[in-house]
């Protein structure tokens, strides 16, 4: 989808009803509290102007996944480069490797197409999706303060 917003609450919004597009049974309310809680242990921003608000949800079988083009670009507080790319990934719970293995291909198909390495997620392109599985859960844990 193509999306204008001014704060990533309202960009939040708009990933949500779109996902609820996808899957109309989904709780806005428990949705909205997913994506803030994992928000919470580790912040949406990949780097060089894509953002990935993902969670877990016990409210869905399958992955859901929306993809939003910004314009223009969200100015964020703090961040080197306005978002212009974000991807609203939400989980069954209990799959977190498969949950990883979709930020990790976020991660390669931004470093592929947009020609320079997404900061917070090196070393990831040439892997297999299985060794960049073990890379992003490394990189959680080392995020929230958790021993792999």
């Amino acid at each position: 989808i193509q999306v204008s917003c001014d704060s990533l609450n309202a960009l939040n919004e708009l990933l949500i009803e779109e996902a609820l597009r996808c899957e109309p049974r989904l709780s806005r309310e428990q949705l909205r509290s997913d994506l803030l809680a994992q928000e919470k242990l580790m912040p949406p921003f990949l780097g060089h102007g894509v953002a990935a608000p993902h969670a877990f949800s016990t409210q869905v079988a399958r992955r859901i996944c929306v993809c939003a083009v910004i314009k223009p670009a969200l100015e964020i507080p703090n961040l080197d480069e306005p978002v212009h790319t974000a991807y609203c990934i939400i989980s069954p719970a209990g799959d977190p490797e498969g949950h990883l293995a979709t930020l990790a291909e976020i991660a390669k198909k931004h470093y592929d197409s947009g020609g320079g390495r997404i900061d917070r997620l090196p070393n990831l392109v040439d892997k297999p999706v299985s060794d960049c599985v073990l890379d992003m859960t490394y990189r959680v844990f080392r995020h929230i303060g958790r021993p792999p």
